[in-house]
């Protein structure tokens, strides 16, 4: 199941230049001057057309060709946004050659990788729709073309309007804080809401709780003391409801994305399959890392699986050999937001294994939340960054909690900045760079083959 978020940048609709070739060769969909794209690449912009319709029609609609999207009619819709990705697509091929750069080999292999790794999954949907691995895999190497022309402008060090380090913390700092915090529950065991006695029993002991450890207590002791009490209070060897949150990771701006920039998952949750292992992306500055925020709201598209006519798989037969992880050129950055300390010796006889849990622990129990999101509650998170400072704790009611948060200082996991500072800059510059990008395709002249919008037809992917 695709979870897609559209990189739109708002630009007006663009004008439809079709051109019947005068023939029934279907096997290329677009060209933009020398430059010809398979049919695949042109379904491929179809099929994501037609679900983002699909996403954006009223609640009421059963139908998405009866629907109207943005004051025009679904199908006209889906026309005009294949066509504009198309056009964006030729224009950073375009950019990217005219700026002299060139896909270095570990670009590739990572391309071949993950490509086997839709394929594995998504494959016989793809081919069923006309959609071959050769076309899938032009897509996702013009993303990277995308990503080193945006690392090409905003680099920090040789970017042409680079964006300085301390912007980018600036930026990570106004957005982001690191906390641990206690949910202390309002219900009793049995999942009743407590009356104002009970409610009182509650804060006095969240007021223990922050009086000691303003008195120097270990915060993390503190949250495996209430977890304990909880557990036995209830039964069960369970965490609090909200303690799901307690792991890092909201905060994190790391995602996989597919061969146009979408953030997606590989599969669904239900779906039985073994999970898919990215490799890691050299860790220096001119290789964005493969990230993009998590905390963002995000359009949810499910694709069915149909078949189709066995010769409209454009170039299913090119398809390379299996490939192997590419190894990185470095060590790999961990993509989460614990503290990783790598050790190049056998440790030490005294550290024992009690140290070790509570280091874990102490990790486990930070989070990194966003600015404006509902982790771990809209008041909560209004709170921490409306009303608090590092270095400070604070009881906060919320509905069926009282919450005593400790906000701590951001960059004191000394990996966090290194890990997210270019999806902080992809916040902070996406919208910029996509209307550049934009303007570029507006110069762009495409031929798109009428024989082929005739053969591919966006009813298609509505088939069960």
């Amino acid at each position: 199941m695709f979870k897609a978020k559209k990189i739109l940048a708002g630009a007006a609709a663009l004008a439809v230049a079709l051109t019947c070739t005068g023939c029934s060769d279907t096997s290329w969909g677009a060209k933009a001057g020398d430059t010809e794209y398979r049919a695949g690449i042109y379904i491929y912009h179809a099929m994501n057309a037609f679900f983002d319709a699909d996403s954006k029609k009223a609640e009421t609609d059963t139908d998405v060709f009866a629907s109207t999207i943005e004051d025009m009619p679904a199908k006209d819709w889906m026309a005009k946004e294949t066509e504009k990705n198309l056009r964006n697509q030729a224009a950073i091929d375009a950019k990217f050659t005219e700026m002299g750069l060139e896909l270095d080999e570990y670009s590739t292999t990572y391309a071949d990788y993950m490509v086997e790794q839709m394929w594995s999954q998504y494959g016989d949907m793809f081919e069923g729709y006309g959609i071959g691995k050769e076309s899938y895999r032009d897509v996702y190497l013009n993303s990277i073309k995308r990503d080193e022309i945006f690392m090409k402008y905003y680099n920090s060090e040789d970017g042409i309007t680079p964006v300085s380090e301390d912007d980018i913390k600036a930026h990570l700092l106004d957005n982001y804080a690191r906390v641990k915090y206690i949910a202390l529950n309002l219900k009793d065991a049995e999942g009743n809401l407590l009356k104002s006695e009970g409610k009182a029993q509650v804060m006095k002991m969240a007021e223990d709780y922050l009086a000691r450890a303003e008195g120097g207590e270990s915060f993390d002791a503190l949250i495996a003391e209430y977890d304990a009490y909880w557990s036995e209070l209830t039964g069960a060897d369970e965490e609090t409801d909200d303690s799901s949150d307690n792991n890092e990771g909201g905060g994190q701006i790391i995602a996989i994305e597919d061969a146009e920039g979408n953030t997606i998952t590989l599969f669904d949750e239900e779906d039985d399959v073994s999970e898919v292992t990215v490799p890691e992306s050299p860790a220096n500055e001119d290789s964005p890392e493969e990230e993009t925020s998590v905390n963002e709201d995000t359009e949810e598209t499910t694709v069915p699986e149909t078949e189709a006519e066995e010769d409209e798989t454009d170039d299913s037969t090119d398809e390379p050999a299996e490939t192997e992880a590419p190894e990185s050129e470095t060590e790999p950055v961990s993509s989460d937001n614990t503290e990783t300390t790598v050790s190049e010796t056998e440790p030490s006889e005294d550290v024992s294994a009690d140290a070790e849990e509570e280091d874990a622990a102490a990790v486990n129990n930070e989070k990194v939340i966003k600015k404006g999101d509902y982790s771990p509650s809209k008041n909560v998170n209004e709170a921490i960054f409306n009303t608090m400072k590092d270095g400070e704790y604070k009881i906060i009611e919320d509905g069926e909690y009282y919450y005593l948060v400790y906000r701590m200082e951001l960059f004191s996991d000394e990996t966090y900045y290194d890990t997210n500072k270019n999806a902080a800059l992809y916040e902070m510059k996406e919208e910029e760079f996509s209307a550049m990008v934009d303007s570029w395709a507006e110069a762009v002249s495409l031929t798109i083959n009428e024989a082929a919008v005739k053969r591919y037809k966006f009813e298609k992917f509505a088939e069960e």
